[in-house]
């Protein structure tokens, strides 16, 4: 399986300042298109009375934020940066909707019920991860409740940057591998995948 030299961030480090690249990326995937938020209400959200959702790399709260207002989910997102933290946190918090500083590769986060999320959120994360099938793995054996789903968006085809592979075409059948159902839905450059741990 392809991968770069070295990962872009070792476990339980900071990631670098946001340099042309990241700019691009922000501006490029950065935005919830009306095409996903429709995929994710339509295989990733359930009604569930009293859901939970964590998204690992919220960055600045974006999705964390219309999936807590949007859906009622209670929503816990997961970043390292201090920077993105500050500005979700701005965006707006509260009862059902929180961010907290924790690298998902050392380990669930503290207070999270095991096998009891309803959701996890992975959106262009795994390019950021050290060993992004670890923890996709952990994330459904141990962080989702049964017939609780994963909601991962990640690049299908060449973006041009100079990190480019992590998350690549080839990557794509280990990534899913072992879930009981999956959806998949390609926007230009991304992928987004709904993974479920038991078929809906």
């Amino acid at each position: 399986m392809s991968r770069p030299a070295s990962p872009p961030h070792a476990p339980g480090t900071i990631r670098r300042k946001p340099g042309p690249w990241d700019l691009n990326m922000i501006a490029a995937h950065g935005p919830i298109t009306a095409a996903e938020q429709l995929f994710v209400a339509e295989h990733a959200v359930t009604g569930r009375a009293g859901r939970t959702a964590v998204e690992v790399g919220c960055g600045t709260g974006r999705f964390a934020h219309w999936l807590h207002h949007a859906h009622g989910y209670h929503v816990t997102g997961l970043d390292l940066s201090p920077h993105n933290l500050r500005l979700a946190r701005l965006r707006g918090q509260g009862p059902g909707l929180s961010y907290a500083a924790h690298d998902a590769e050392t380990g669930p986060p503290p207070g999270l019920p095991v096998d009891g999320v309803d959701l996890v959120v992975a959106r262009m994360t795994t390019r950021y991860l050290y060993d992004p099938e670890r923890l996709l793995r952990q994330v459904r054996d141990r962080w989702l409740r049964p017939g609780g789903c994963l909601y991962l968006q990640v690049l299908a085809r060449p973006f041009p940057d100079e990190l480019q592979g992590w998350a690549i075409p080839e990557n794509l059948p280990a990534y899913m591998d072992g879930w009981a159902s999956r959806q998949r839905m390609d926007e230009g450059p991304r992928a987004h995948l709904v993974l479920r741990t038991s078929p809906r």
